[in-house]
């Protein structure tokens, strides 16, 4: 399972509101329970479990390095922090608890179904798991850390396998513009009714969803409470600056995008000549080539050169017996003539006289 963290300590951004919020959400949920923070990251949620009721928060991840940062950065009565995969949950909790809460952890495993009966191993008979996974949104990036990419539907059938009730609700990013007093100790003025003013939008945003929450249990589910929001000014502004340099560095690569491609066109149109005769001089390469190579089989153009080798070969063969058969008839005018003495004369000898 690849590591894909959110820490609010080092940025601020919409992505650990979204986390802020559900854990703010389940809280509702935990008070008064043993829970479990199954792939607990950082660890800020589940000090906010613990602080806000929780019986006791064991949070648990699979990284020794993060494990330990929690453990130096938190300090609560009723939290405690331990090392394990999801999928070894029962052999990392000798007991059994009320409830597992796993945020954003289903589509990082391979086999999210044995994630699943992990978490059902550890928890009491009744006992419930709260949890999330990205939602339609995220099929329009690549994320390389998320292994699987959900529907209501195929999450809805992936718990409903350990669990028989099962309750799926849906967390969206919505932009909100606030009126306040000017009085800085007044109070904000936010409730759950301010919900439906957070959706205003000029259009239909169509029906991408963000997040997936999941309620599963086999007892009866709670109800969930009131809708919920979180704000946060400094998230917002992060995710504008990060937009604004996105699109900046995208609008300088278009530029020079549009510079070599210019370029490009303009080279290409004054060596188009040279370019054609280059093609020119391969086509008909390849044409002398094929003519010279191609045209008869290998075989036979072997069997070719075997035969004309053959035929030079006997040609120079008739020609070593017609010397011999000359050197035969020296040797016989040496025998039948004594030439041991110079001939008279002139010294002359003329052959045939």
């Amino acid at each position: 399972m690849a590591l894909e963290r959110i820490n609010p300590f080092i940025k601020e951004d919409r992505f650990c509101l979204d986390h802020l919020l559900r854990y703010q959400w389940a809280s509702g949920f935990t008070a008064g329970r043993v829970v479990i923070d199954a792939a607990c990251g950082t660890g800020f949620g589940s000090e906010l479990l613990a602080r806000t009721g929780a019986a006791r928060v064991v949070g648990i991840d699979r990284s020794v390095e993060t494990v330990e940062a929690c453990r130096n950065m938190w300090a609560h009565p009723n939290l405690e922090f331990d090392t394990g995969s999801l999928e070894e949950l029962s052999a990392r909790i000798n007991e059994t608890v009320g409830c597992v809460v796993c945020f954003e952890t289903l589509e990082h495993v391979e086999h999210p179904e044995k994630a699943v009966e992990a978490i059902k191993a550890v928890l009491e008979p009744g006992g419930l798991l709260i949890g999330s996974v990205p939602g339609e949104m995220d099929r329009l990036e690549e994320n390389p850390y998320h292994l699987h990419l959900f529907t209501r539907d195929s999450l809805h059938k992936l718990l409903g396998r350990s669990f028989a009730n099962v309750a799926i609700l849906q967390q969206e990013f919505h932009l909100c513009s606030m009126i306040a007093t000017a009085d800085p100790d007044a109070p904000k003025p936010v409730a759950s009714r301010s919900i439906d003013l957070l959706q205003l939008d000029f259009g239909k945003a169509g029906n991408r969803v963000d997040t997936y929450i999941f309620m599963a249990s086999d007892s009866a589910l709670p109800e969930p409470p009131p809708e919920s929001g979180a704000l946060s000014r400094s998230a917002w502004l992060t995710e504008h600056l990060d937009a604004l340099k996105a699109y900046q560095e995208l609008k300088a690569t278009s530029h020079d995008y549009m510079r070599f491609y210019s370029l490009y066109n303009t080279l290409f149109a004054e060596n188009g000549d040279l370019q054609r005769r280059f093609e020119n001089l391969l086509h008909w390469g390849q044409y002398h080539y094929e003519k010279a190579t191609g045209r008869e089989p290998d075989e036979h153009y072997l069997k070719s050169i075997e035969n004309a080798q053959s035929r030079r070969e006997n040609a120079l063969y008739e020609q070593v017996l017609q010397l011999q058969g000359e050197i035969g008839e020296l040797k016989g005018l040496l025998v039948s003539q004594d030439l041991s003495q110079p001939p008279l004369g002139d010294g002359k000898r003329v052959c045939g006289d």
